[in-house]
């Protein structure tokens, strides 16, 4: 036991270090961040409901839905004390995703230790621990590591429940306060419930029958917390559905289907043979599926839930939707490797999933380290709002502009952040008219922005005024 507690410490450790070291200075052009860093603002301010409506207002003004009103309040929640101890630190944010990720790893190790021995759940939590595109993602201003953590928490204590036949009634409240901090993180963490009502059913048929207070606990404490949590937060995650009246079609789902079956193939971007690694895991994966299916059952169900979702969701964000599910598929390539050499029965064959996945892990570090320029916690610089270039340009807009100004930007959530100026994303020429302002970031072209010189023709009843002007950035006042 204090070995595999040492083992996992150490990884997580290498691992933290690794991340710090591929921190950037800034954030790149996408403000799902800002919007976070604004609601945590609204929750130590106590105007969350303020924030809500005039939030919902400006997405609602503008031609593209650029986010729902409100994310849902869990991320929020963790970054509202760094924001009240350190302001807008960017580093400081980021830390939080460092210290999910630290923890994840120590869960995951121990849902390892009760199926493979301990060399083979160190490999494997190594090939997270290490993984180039992982540590990277550190850098962004995002929920997905706090509800990796939450989530393979709760499926670990629904997999302790499935194993043993038995869950005591401090267990099931816990379980019932991670399905609902999940879902506080992330809407999608109520398909947990999916995989615990599975295990409910299935051991309600299986053995004697225990009462029925023991069995809804984590039901009922869920319940609780989210009636609690109505009563605390306002809405506003209901605008995310129409993303679906934008851009649903059969086509689209039949297309999101094929990108989400080879989607965890981006797993090993970066890495050398990339395609071939995919394909050795993938294909262990589905037989390792096969073959464990039902001893995995809760972890498969969460996963095949999971899976849809986000199939029938209109819109794409690459690997961070599957994050929660990335463990599991390689669980099940382990499970697939282990069966596979047991049929051959060569005498070395034993060593091979290990050896593999211990290779895949070693190789993911050198890269991860490269990437690092082979230097530890260096900051890699890039341009986007954090710059001085950026800086001056939100500074002239602060401190030069009424209060209730109304500002055109292709990124209108961190132009609130960064200027406290009410911000709209418009595409539409003919509702230039609906802004005081209008801030062109010259090297993003047609990504939200309309090039002034098509407004003279298209919308001639407006004159642009050239107000501000630096390497990327345009201000133009809009003159009646």
């Amino acid at each position: 036991m204090k070995r595999d507690s040492l083992t996992i410490l150490l990884i997580a450790l290498v691992a933290s270090v690794m991340s710090i070291s591929l921190y950037s200075t800034g954030q790149f052009w996408w403000d799902d961040f800002a919007s976070y860093i604004l609601q945590a603002r609204a929750i130590l301010d106590g105007r969350m409901a303020q924030f809500v409506a005039e939030n919902g207002r400006a997405i609602a003004q503008s031609t593209y839905p650029v986010g729902p009103a409100a994310y849902p309040w869990g991320f929020p929640l963790l970054l509202a004390p760094v924001y009240a101890l350190a302001g807008l630190s960017i580093t400081a944010f980021k830390l939080l995703n460092t210290a999910a990720f630290a923890a994840f790893l120590i869960i995951f190790y121990a849902y390892s230790r009760q199926r493979f021995n301990a060399a083979l759940s160190a490999a494997l939590a190594s090939v997270l621990a290490f993984n180039p595109v992982l540590l990277k993602a550190h850098d962004l201003i995002q929920a997905d590591f706090s509800f990796l953590l939450a989530t393979t928490a709760s499926l670990f204590l629904i997999d302790l429940q499935w194993r043993t036949g038995r869950s005591p009634a401090w267990q099931k409240n816990l379980l019932g306060v991670l399905i609902f901090w999940s879902f506080l993180l992330r809407t999608n963490g109520i398909l947990l419930l999916g995989p615990l009502v599975l295990v409910d059913f299935f051991q309600w048929r299986a053995t004697p029958r225990p009462g029925f207070r023991l069995i809804s606990l984590p039901y009922l404490t869920f319940l609780s917390f989210f009636g609690l949590s109505l009563f605390i937060f306002p809405g506003g995650q209901s605008s995310y559905f129409e993303h679906y009246e934008l851009f649903f079609s059969p086509a689209r789902l039949f297309d999101n289907f094929l990108f989400y079956l080879t989607l965890p193939g981006w797993l090993f971007g970066g890495l050398p043979l990339a395609t071939l690694l995919f394909a050795l895991t993938g294909l262990s994966c589905l037989w390792g599926i096969f073959q464990k299916a039902r001893s995995e059952l809760p972890v498969l169900a969460f996963s095949l839930l999971t899976m849809a979702l986000f199939i029938t969701w209109p819109e794409r964000q690459g690997l961070r939707f599957i994050y929660p599910i990335l463990p599991f598929f390689l669980v099940f390539a382990a499970h697939g490797l282990l069966d596979l050499v047991r049929r051959i029965q060569l005498t070395l064959a034993g060593s091979l999933p290990l050896g593999f996945f211990a290779a895949l892990a070693l190789l993911s570090l050198v890269v991860s380290f490269q990437r690092a320029d082979w230097k530890l916690f260096s900051r890699e610089e890039i341009n986007g709002p954090f710059d001085p270039v950026s800086a001056e340009m939100f500074a002239y807009v602060r401190e030069k502009t009424a209060a209730d100004s109304t500002v055109i930007f292709f990124k209108p959530r961190l132009m609130k952040l960064m200027t406290d100026r009410y911000s709209i994303l418009i595409e539409d020429c003919s509702r230039i008219g609906e802004g005081d302002l209008i801030v062109m970031h010259e090297k993003q072209e047609r990504n939200g922005q309309i090039d002034p010189g098509e407004i003279k023709t298209c919308n001639p009843s407006v004159e642009l005024q050239i107000v501000f002007k630096n390497q990327r950035f345009t201000i133009y006042q809009v003159l009646p």
